[in-house]
């Protein structure tokens, strides 16, 4: 049996839609979308930043002839799986506060 091939990420090149804008780019604390651009994947994050205005498309490249790509996010790992319940606390224990 042949292995699927893993897919490929859709990009869209966008700019914060005023210079100065810092755009927070998910998955990295701390780091925000550069003034002149990045190719970005096309997921639900950034066609918000779209929707909202934060973000616009160009097709323009940057000055420096360097283009930033920006990764998706991985995956919490802090998240609980969906199929663990969550705790709950039994009355007897709620009597003790």
């Amino acid at each position: 049996m042949d292995t699927p091939k893993p897919m490929r990420v859709q990009r869209i090149l966008v700019q914060p839609a005023t210079e100065g804008l810092k755009v927070p780019i998910p998955g990295r604390p701390g780091q925000y979308l550069p003034d002149d651009g990045a190719l970005v994947p096309f997921d639900s994050y950034w066609l918000r930043r779209l929707k909202d205005g934060d973000v616009v498309t160009t097709a323009t490249m940057p000055a420096s002839g360097e283009l930033e790509r920006i990764d998706p996010a991985p995956e919490s790992e802090t998240e609980a799986p969906a199929d663990k319940p969550k705790r709950t606390r039994r009355k007897a224990d709620r009597s003790e506060d």
